[in-house]
């Protein structure tokens, strides 16, 4: 029995050799799976480091163009000049919106787009105006901010670095401001004039002395996108949103070539559009003629019956007549007033602004009634609440 149990257990003890054998498999198996687990980690690391070196933010420069030819050439050379000395935070895309243009603008921007891809370009198919033009580059934009300037080179492409450091600051919108007017004395008369009216008979109050040069962020192109005015007014809407701003200051160029597009009639027109855009003052008109209408009236009309019952005096029947006539017509004021309050409110339905927005929210989770509040929406007052994420 004793011998019989050594070699059983003879049979079942490891040899020296094989333990060896053993341990050094297991260290190879396991030196191997770590080098492959270390090795897809520093992988992954260095993918992600990479992925974050190439994520650059996007700006596009919207850039409307009438008959411009003698311009673009100059303001596309500037531009990527400009463009590489901030190649590596940013990349860039350029929106030329055509408005229908009569010169040779619309086949040098073909040019220029098939040999940078950097470049869209559309073009009306006549001209729609400055404001449209506009409206056509922000619907095409997809960048995280959006610079608008004119292609007459007025607008200085150097304040280009500066506006990108405001709006790194933690503005939304990002205003130029002309420092020194070089318009003629009656424009510079009229758009002081203009800015101080606006201001007084609207809600939304406009910066002075700020064109179109701007940059605002997606967040807010968002929101200005929920707008359907038909004739939209930006230097109103973009203020109306509300969202914090800064303001550069800069000596605009004078226009290097060509006729400028912006005539008197335009002006004119661009006014009317920012005070019926953003106030009824148009349609209370006639409640203020009504109001004193009627108040005359009925002042003249209590003097002659006093005077008819104290004092004996007569008036003749044409008298009478212009009486109830001066009154009749100031109550017809006053229904005008009140049919024009009626349609002004049919007119704030049809274009679609949203009732609120929303900057921010704490805590950042914040979800109210079904998502409809929180940081980043904007708010449609419709039927349909359409969500937009900024």
């Amino acid at each position: 029995m004793i011998s019989l149990k050594q070699k059983k257990v003879k049979k079942t003890m490891f040899t020296p050799l094989q333990i060896l054998y053993t341990l050094h498999l297991i260290y190879f198996v396991f030196l191997e799976n770590f080098l492959s687990g270390f090795k897809f980690f520093c992988k992954k690391r260095v993918c992600m480091n990479s992925h974050q070196l190439k994520k650059k933010k996007l700006v596009s420069i919207v850039i409307p163009v009438y008959n411009e030819q003698e311009n673009i050439p100059l303001l596309y050379k500037t531009l990527c000049e400009l463009f590489q000395t901030l190649d590596q935070h940013y990349n860039f895309e350029l929106i030329f919106v055509d408005d229908g243009s009569k010169d040779n603008s619309w086949n040098l921007l073909a040019q220029l787009a098939e040999t940078d891809t950097r470049i869209k370009a559309f073009s009306f198919s006549r001209n729609f105006g400055h404001q449209i033009a506009l409206q056509a580059g922000y619907d095409n934009a997809t960048g995280d901010a959006i610079i608008s300037m004119d292609a007459d080179m007025q607008h200085p492409p150097e304040m280009i670095p500066q506006l990108l450091q405001k709006w790194q600051e933690g503005f939304p919108v990002v205003y130029v401001r002309k420092k020194n007017r070089k318009d003629g004395f009656f424009k510079r008369i009229f758009a002081s004039l203009f800015y101080k009216f606006i201001n007084t008979i609207s809600e939304t109050k406009m910066p002075r002395h700020v064109s179109d040069f701007r940059l605002i962020d997606k967040k807010v192109l968002l929101t200005l996108r929920q707008c359907k005015d038909r004739n939209p007014f930006w230097r109103g809407l973009v203020p109306w949103t509300g969202f914090s701003h800064a303001f550069l200051e800069c000596d605009y160029f004078e226009r290097h070539a060509g006729v400028p597009g912006y005539t008197w009639r335009k002006s004119i027109s661009l006014a009317w559009d920012g005070i019926t855009s953003f106030s009824k003052f148009p349609l209370q008109i006639s409640a203020y003629v009504g109001f004193i209408s009627v108040f005359l009236a009925s002042l003249l009309g209590f003097y002659m019956i006093g005077a008819v019952l104290f004092f004996g005096v007569s008036f003749g029947l044409g008298v009478w007549l212009a009486e109830i006539l001066f009154f009749l017509i100031g109550g017809q004021f006053l229904s005008l007033w009140l049919l024009g309050e009626y349609i002004a409110r049919i007119v704030e339905q049809q274009k679609g602004r949203p009732l609120y927005l929303v900057d921010s929210t704490l805590p950042v989770s914040c979800r109210q009634h079904g998502n409809r509040a929180t940081k980043g929406f904007a708010i449609r007052g419709s039927e349909k609440n359409k969500e937009i994420q900024l």
